[in-house]
């Protein structure tokens, strides 16, 4: 992306500064899968509604059955690029995509869609894998933020011109091409910085101005 396009306020700078700390020791904090959740609780799928079957339940067999983890350990470890992490991810995505159809009858929406794969990436840059060194870092430095009130308020804040709505949510993002431009945004910022992408979502729900 040339610099022309970078929208973030110059005060974005000193914001995502003031958390640095916070956030290395947030993420060097490794975590266990409690309650074998896999980093989504149930507060977050309360707005998956209307399937079948319990998207929680949906989630945990798609990770179970294709042995999601084990099969992307390896690649998560070697990442060495942000158009790397991308190629993953797009994977992540239509493999979870594939898998929800052929158990719920239905798609995903684009933004739980892209919630989903975000949260489980953020989840497996904190827990501990033995044997794959760097996959947390990787992940933490790499990894897209997920879109919520609270990740998309801190963009309001920090960018010039990106207002989503008044009371932006999850469900405002409505297609691909606005994802991507807002993770663009905050990689842009993130690379300035010289901080792991995963530091901006960390922010988002930690620093009191944004809350």
């Amino acid at each position: 992306m040339s610099s022309s396009y970078k929208l973030y306020r110059e005060s974005a700078l000193n914001n995502i500064l003031s958390i640095r700390e916070g956030a290395s020791s947030y993420f060097s904090q490794h975590i266990d899968n409690v309650g074998g959740n896999f980093g989504i609780d149930g507060n977050t799928f309360r707005a998956y509604r209307n399937y079948p079957i319990s998207p929680s339940l949906v989630y945990r067999n798609w990770i179970d059955e294709n042995e999601i983890l084990k099969n992307y350990a390896e690649r998560f470890n070697l990442l060495n690029s942000l158009s790397s992490f991308k190629s993953i991810h797009s994977e992540l995505c239509a493999d979870l995509t594939e898998y929800w159809i052929k158990c719920q009858k239905e798609g995903l929406t684009i933004s739980q869609k892209f919630k989903i794969i975000d949260l489980f990436v953020k989840f497996n840059s904190r827990i501990k894998v033995n044997g794959y060194d760097q996959l947390n870092n990787n992940l933490c430095k790499y990894g897209n933020i997920p879109l919520d009130s609270y990740s998309l308020r801190a963009i309001s804040l920090n960018f010039y011109g990106i207002v989503i709505s008044q009371r932006p949510g999850m469900g405002d993002i409505k297609d691909d091409l606005t994802y991507n431009f807002l993770q663009d945004q905050i990689n842009e910022l993130m690379i300035d910085l010289q901080l792991p992408n995963l530091y901006f979502d960390y922010y988002a729900w930690n620093a009191p101005h944004i809350q």
